[in-house]
């Protein structure tokens, strides 16, 4: 389930990063205590005109004190 998402211009114009957190929740803790413990999983995907959607999170670099994800120059 989708938290947030945030978008990230990418230096190709019909590109963009899109960024949004999932959550994986503990199910076992829920039936052992009756609470539920949900950790955030962070995922950004490249975006282009008229492609499909590609997972890029674990080829991102947070260069700033913004925390916005940049692509090396690459995979741009």
């Amino acid at each position: 389930m989708p938290d947030q998402q945030k978008s990230v211009n990418t230096k190709d114009e019909g590109c963009k990063l899109e960024q949004l957190t999932m959550f994986d929740c503990d199910k076992e803790t829920l039936e052992k205590k009756g609470i539920i413990k949900c950790y955030p999983i962070p995922r950004v995907f490249r975006v282009c005109k008229n492609r499909p959607a590609v997972e890029v999170t674990s080829l991102l670099q947070y260069k700033d004190s913004s925390g916005d994800p940049v692509l090396p120059a690459d995979y741009l």
